[in-house]
């Protein structure tokens, strides 16, 4: 087994909408919220989940000039070929900062899912919540609000290749390039996420975000930055 941190591409994202195809439900790379807000138990309904959620997401990838997706292949054993795609990344860089008037509008639902069919298993009022919140926020702990910034908004790694390192790569990855231009990487982090985060060095920003969805669930995110050194890395 040998990992390799490489830019995703157009076509990769038919291969991540196949996953759904080609496994059991939820063994893909639908980022969250969305496995919050549409949960699957059956293949046709994991197969409409990741059809609309990889179909936005490569829309984005095409029109949206900040993105910076990056994958985790497998390269297999020792003289094989495998490239199989086990996590995904989807960084920005904002070179005039993040604007939540500019940009939320890529991660808002709009109500819809792929099809009437499936419609009702989808929560998009909860998934524009969640989302329409952290990148607000955003207003007022990334500052000064123009100034230039990575950020880390989607990673994922499929369910049946977790505990690998292909997170810690996605994450260095970025690291990497805040040290190399000496602009500020940030991120929003669930709970599950946050020790990794730390190890690399990024540093809990103020109190976390706290999202009330209902009187069952409560959605914490601890709100994180990477300070590279002033030299820019060099």
């Amino acid at each position: 087994m040998v990992l390799q941190v490489l830019p995703l591409e157009t076509a990769d994202f038919d291969v991540l909408i196949s996953h759904a195809s080609t496994s059991f439900p939820g063994d893909d790379l639908v980022g969250n919220p969305v496995p919050f807000c549409w949960p699957v138990a059956n293949r046709s309904d994991a197969e409409a989940r990741c059809l609309w959620h990889f179909s936005r997401q490569r829309k984005r990838y095409i029109e949206d000039t900040s993105v910076r997706f990056m994958k985790v292949i497998d390269t297999g054993k020792e003289g094989e070929k495998s490239n199989e795609i086990i996590s995904i990344a989807r960084w920005h860089f904002y070179e005039s900062g993040y604007s939540y008037e500019r940009d939320v509008r890529w991660e808002l639902a709009d109500g819809e899912a792929s099809d009437g069919n499936h419609r009702a298993l989808f929560d998009a009022a909860l998934h524009d919540q969640i989302l329409s919140t952290r990148d607000f926020a955003r207003k007022f702990w990334i500052l000064p609000p123009k100034a230039p910034c990575w950020i880390l908004m989607h990673m994922n790694t499929r369910f049946s290749c977790q505990r690998r390192g292909a997170a810690k790569l996605l994450v260095q990855w970025g690291i990497d390039q805040a040290e190399a231009t000496g602009i500020p990487a940030y991120l929003e982090a669930g709970v599950m996420g946050l020790k990794l985060y730390k190890d690399l060095g990024f540093q809990e920003v103020g109190d976390p975000i706290i999202i009330n969805a209902s009187a069952k669930m409560i959605f914490q995110m601890a709100k994180m930055a990477y300070m590279p050194s002033k030299d820019g890395g060099h």
